[in-house]
């Protein structure tokens, strides 16, 4: 806000009414940010496997199948980021294309079918009593 200086003229009130519209305009302006604790999820495959779960169509390709089936297969037991740089390698071959185009159907069922399968490895282990391999709390 400007300081205008004060004019003995007889405009005092134009002046105190143009004040109190520019006050009122900044208040207005200035967002009101909530306190809200936003909690992240850490998972990037999980988080993009709930935004396209109900989006994902299976490819009517047999080919496109099968490359998505043994790619699955191959990462499957890998870590996160052991994954994605696997899935790299291939992004360069036409069997993978779709790896590419994260946009495309092909590509949504990939990390759909790759989630899916790591959920059952998940359980499966969990089950048998297998190793689970978690980060002790101490």
């Amino acid at each position: 806000m400007s300081k205008i200086p004060f004019k003995n003229d007889g405009s005092f009130m134009e002046l105190f009414k143009q004040m109190q519209a520019e006050q009122e305009r900044v208040s207005i302006e200035k967002p009101v940010i909530p306190n809200v604790v936003k909690v992240e999820n850490t998972d990037e495959f999980e988080s993009k496997q709930c935004k396209t779960e109900s989006e994902t169509v299976i490819p009517d390709d047999s080919k496109v199948l099968v490359a998505i089936e043994s790619l699955v297969l191959r990462v499957s037991g890998m870590s996160h980021s052991l994954c994605e740089a696997e899935t790299k390698k291939f992004e360069d071959s036409i069997q993978y294309w779709f790896l590419t185009l994260p946009e495309t159907n092909e590509y949504k069922f990939f990390r759909k079918r790759l989630a899916d399968v790591r959920k059952q490895k998940t359980l499966g282990s969990l089950a048998t009593g297998g190793p689970v391999h978690s980060r002790a709390v101490l």
